[in-house]
């Protein structure tokens, strides 16, 4: 069984400075209103007036999130001995071969 990574998850809401969400307390009854907050952004960075968007609107279930699992120590130490013993199996073999190889052909 593996074992949980250690991960974080932030949540950035993706909408524009134009919009403040009222009432969001309750997810049913929140709305939507307009904002002269980015106004005075705008004015004190030079910045260009900012257009009201936002994100399309996703489907129940998005986000989400995954976890993924990491193997214990003793099974990832397992599968590197494991793989270094059929390197060493691999390469023996193939030095057996060839040398048998050679010496076929040396007699013939």
């Amino acid at each position: 069984m593996g074992q949980c990574l250690n991960s974080t998850v932030v949540y950035v809401p993706s909408y524009s400075a134009k919009l403040t969400c009222q009432n969001c307390e309750d997810f049913y009854g929140a709305t939507w209103a307009l904002s002269d907050a980015a106004d005075t952004w705008n004015q004190q960075y030079n910045w260009p007036p900012d257009p009201v968007w936002a994100e399309s609107d996703w489907p129940i279930g998005v986000p989400d999130l995954q976890l993924y699992l990491r193997e214990s120590d003793k099974v990832q130490l397992a599968v590197l001995i494991s793989g270094l013993l059929v390197t060493a199996v691999v390469t023996v073999a193939s030095f057996t071969a060839r040398t048998a190889f050679h010496k076929h052909h040396k007699s013939s």
